[in-house]
């Protein structure tokens, strides 16, 4: 369990976050105020989409005001690159450099981190898979974004679903790199891909680590991930309010009275 403010993360559940794909100042702060009327319990800013991202006054006025309108409720702050399926066209450097800025925030509670952003992802976990191996970069950037804000250490494939075995290796990675919490979103071709991710995940939940784990099906094949996240182990779980951020989101109310019908049975 991981507490951030007065939320804890892997406690009862899955916490419902929500993502502001706004691209201007206005527009952002307008959002915040919709996501606290929608009981999300925190936020994501998904900074690839934000047209001012290059502007540091605007975005260290953006970020205070965006504290300030959500109050206690968590911030994630991402900014999701092309290769994860997002808009950003960030250089490595210029990812890294910009999540090194804004973990340094103080209004920034989690960061979230493409593990396999710079590097050929298959050959980095077929090397652990075959020999145990993990990179020491990546385990030094995550160890400076950590001296400041939680981090959120992520992959995302929007091709396809890994198999059983890299799923785990996925997460075990994450796990020793020391990340936060550990992230995955995969595309299922069929209903078996996300028994697959469920089935990966639970192992890693149960004998694998002790840090929260968010992860999804997406799409409308694994939207039944996105709801069933206590009996397997996911802690979080993404909805929509307003544009979804990801294919397969449920609306932020919809899904909470999903999530509290299903938590009531099991107690």
């Amino acid at each position: 369990m991981l507490s951030v403010g007065n939320l804890k993360l892997g406690d009862g559940m899955p916490k419902i976050c929500a993502s502001i794909t706004e691209e201007d100042k206005k527009s952002v702060l307008a959002s915040a105020d919709i996501m606290i009327q929608k009981r999300v319990d925190l936020v994501e800013w998904r900074l690839d989409y934000f047209k001012d991202l290059d502007d540091p006054a605007i975005m260290d006025e953006t970020l205070k005001r965006l504290h300030k309108a959500l109050g206690k409720m968590p911030l994630v702050v991402t900014y999701r690159t092309e290769n994860e399926g997002g808009l950003g066209k960030y250089s490595v450097e210029e990812y890294r450099e910009l999540l090194l800025n804004i973990s340094k925030s103080e209004f920034v509670d989690i960061v979230d981190f493409e593990v396999f952003n710079d590097r050929n992802s298959s050959d980095d976990i077929k090397d652990f898979i075959e020999n145990g191996n993990i990179s020491n970069d990546a385990f030094d950037f995550i160890s400076r974004l950590r001296e400041n804000a939680l981090v959120i250490g992520s992959y995302h494939n929007f091709d396809s679903t890994p198999d059983r075995i890299t799923i785990e290796a996925i997460l075990k990675i994450q796990d020793l790199l020391e990340c936060d919490i550990l992230k995955i979103a995969v595309m299922p071709g069929n209903d078996a891909d996300v028994v697959a991710l469920i089935n990966a995940v639970n192992e890693v939940y149960v004998h694998g680590t002790k840090r929260p784990i968010i992860a999804m099906s997406m799409g409308g094949i694994g939207a039944v991930s996105r709801i069933i996240g206590e009996t397997f182990g996911s802690a979080v779980t993404f909805a929509s309010v307003g544009q979804a951020s990801a294919p397969g989101q449920i609306e932020a109310m919809r899904l909470r009275g999903m999530l509290e019908n299903l938590h009531s049975l099991r107690i």
